[in-house]
């Protein structure tokens, strides 16, 4: 995924976009029944994707989408340790 993101192409771009966005739809599901909403899930786990993008290295020796998906999962989990105030409920 990191070396699709160095290419310049209309094509690649829709590739990688679709990428992403299966990724945090893989991580938000398994939170699906949380008290937060479907939109705060997908805003962690995009804040999580990030964080991933800006911290990897290749020498952890583990796959990136591997990386991003547990920085995804710690995203959200954080945010239930900030406590109720700060989530939204599902409605």
């Amino acid at each position: 995924m990191i070396i699709i993101i160095q290419e310049d192409s209309l094509e690649t771009d829709k590739n990688l976009y679709n990428q992403i966005q299966t990724l945090i739809s893989n991580t938000t599901s398994l939170f699906s029944t949380s008290c937060l909403s479907p939109e705060k899930l997908r805003s962690e786990a995009q804040t999580g994707f990030i964080n991933a993008l800006n911290s990897y290295s290749p020498a952890l020796k583990v796959k990136f989408t591997t990386y991003a998906h547990v920085c995804m999962q710690r995203q959200i989990l954080s945010c239930f340790k900030t406590g109720p105030a700060n989530n939204t409920p599902n409605k």
